[in-house]
């Protein structure tokens, strides 16, 4: 199962996901947050704590009082603490080529999708995400034999 944090203001876009994740049985762990500055302060209180840690965050850029734009530059300053890889997808109404651009600049973002997102995109997303868990757990398997 992928762990999944959606982190967007819009409470509507929050609604729709999750109708779509329980329809079409897709990341079946996730948390919403409408606040990324909570996001971040939990995840920098766990960062030692795996199981708590999600695997992917959607995050919103235009967000109010703290833009995604802000978590991204929070976020460089402290994901190599945590024990656990985070991904982030950006998810923005953003058709600005140099947003696009600007993301690149960040390790850790492996994707920016325009909303509104498809049912199609998140089950790739999803499967994406589920096989790479596959892969890193059969390497676990490999390496703690090979010991």
């Amino acid at each position: 199962m992928c762990k999944l944090l959606v982190i967007d203001d819009n409470h509507i876009d929050h609604m729709i996901l999750e109708t779509l994740f329980e329809h079409f049985k897709l990341f079946e762990g996730n948390i919403h947050s409408e606040d990324g500055r909570i996001s971040l302060e939990t995840l920098k209180k766990n960062r030692d704590n795996v199981r708590r840690l999600p695997d992917l965050i959607l995050l919103d850029l235009y967000m109010q009082n703290f833009s995604g734009w802000d978590f991204l530059k929070q976020f460089k300053k402290v994901y190599r603490t945590f024990k656990k890889k985070i991904d982030i997808v950006i998810t923005s109404t953003s058709i600005n080529p140099d947003d696009m651009l600007k993301t690149k600049s960040y390790p850790f973002v492996k994707g920016f999708l325009i909303k509104p997102l498809t049912v199609e995109t998140l089950e790739e997303l999803n499967n994406e995400y589920k096989a790479k868990k596959i892969r890193d757990k059969k390497l676990k398997s490999s390496m703690a034999g090979s010991k």
